[in-house]
């Protein structure tokens, strides 16, 4: 018997691997187009899904850019423009105020659970304090600002600290804000749970150990904001 030549036995090679696959897409042709039709469908499904969600994003902040614009919107006694899709004005406080609480609770109903809504959420708790409702405004707040991470939703979380110190509540804000330093877990700068401290100590009437927060913020937050603050406070106390 001749020996195959290596050029010969490669090209055997080749053909007999050409051969298998034949073979495999006859037996299991119908198996790898499915296959390949799944692939194609989840992938055509995630570009979907993606699409969908960053028009959602979009539809929620024209949402609340507009109920923003309500909110600031300048009263014009002589010629209101309530329904002006850019720049509206109203009549009255009283109207615009109106406007504004449809126009917020419309983005916390449409998109509801999203940090849009949380926003919208302040704003309505903001309205209620303006009308008196303050139990309405601080479940608002605490709704809005659970964790505090952004820098709205600081800013919301310290509106709901000053709502609580005006109702009577200042013992359970600076046990919350003590048990914030404490665990080193929070999501507010320390800077600004040392100023609501300090803030909580005045209205308790604890005048020496908010002096102690103030200087402890100049001396280790120097040349922020609040530590101007603390520098003009510290004098009178």
């Amino acid at each position: 018997m001749s020996r195959l030549s290596r050029k010969e036995m490669k090209r055997d090679e080749v053909l007999e691997g050409a051969a298998r696959f034949v073979h495999l897409v006859r037996e299991h042709g119908r198996k790898l187009v499915v296959g390949l039709g799944v692939v194609v469908v989840l992938a055509l499904a995630g570009a979907f899904w993606l699409s969908m969600g960053q028009r959602k994003q979009t539809r929620a902040n024209e949402a609340l850019s507009y109920a923003l614009q309500v909110y600031r919107a300048e009263i014009d006694v002589l010629a209101p423009r309530p329904d002006d899709p850019t720049t509206p004005t109203f009549a009255s406080e009283q109207a615009r105020e109106a406007a504004a609480k449809t126009a917020f609770e419309a983005v916390r109903r449409e998109f509801g659970g999203s940090k849009v809504a949380s926003v919208a959420a302040g704003y309505l708790a903001d309205l209620a304090t303006k009308a008196g409702d303050q139990e309405t405004a601080r479940e608002l707040w605490e709704g809005a600002a659970p964790k505090a991470e952004t820098a709205l939703e600081v800013e919301l979380w310290v509106n709901r600290l000053a709502l609580d110190r005006t109702g009577g509540k200042s013992e359970g804000v600076l046990a919350e804000l003590q048990a914030m330093l404490g665990d080193g877990g929070s999501t507010v700068p320390v800077v600004v749970v040392l100023d609501q401290m300090a803030e909580t100590l005045l209205v308790l009437d604890r005048r020496g150990e908010a002096r102690e927060i103030y200087q402890r913020i100049l001396d280790d937050h120097p040349g922020t904001a609040y530590a101007l603050r603390a520098g003009t406070v510290i004098p009178t106390l």
